[in-house]
């Protein structure tokens, strides 16, 4: 199944742009495009939806046993760095708000490492030194 069977399966708006990224973030492989359909078993509301991409995210983040990112890394592809690190989409505007909240990418890793589920707002929001 590719991304687009699978949005005409699950009669996903064209508008619904985060959902469409956050699937193609999260959904790496056709096997996993495949084993999330499955999970749905025929119920394709959007609360569902949600709900088990979220499910799926959060099991590909606990059984990731070593995250190996550089930051040499971070340092050419911040955004794609932190996409990758987070499973979310993340843009160049939320790069810009760690240096603007002054929050180094060693520091969103140790959070990451710390806890596997957390999202890039949640540990952007922990880490940020306002003032």
């Amino acid at each position: 199944m590719t991304y687009e069977s699978l949005y005409a399966a699950l009669d996903i708006n064209q508008k619904a742009i985060i959902l469409k990224s956050n699937m193609k973030t999260i959904l790496k492989t056709q096997d996993e495009i495949d084993e999330f359909y499955l999970r749905l078993k025929n119920d394709f509301s959007e609360l569902n939806i949600h709900r088990e991409l979220y499910k799926f995210r959060l099991e590909q983040q606990r059984n990731s046993s070593v995250i190996e990112i550089i930051y040499q890394e971070f340092q050419e592809n911040p955004v794609k760095t932190l996409s990758d690190l987070f499973n979310e989409t993340i843009v160049e505007t939320h790069v810009k708000q760690m240096y603007k909240y002054k929050v180094n990418f060693g520091d969103m890793l140790e959070i990451r490492r710390k806890n596997k589920g957390i999202r890039f707002g949640d540990a952007l929001s922990r880490l940020a030194i306002i003032g």
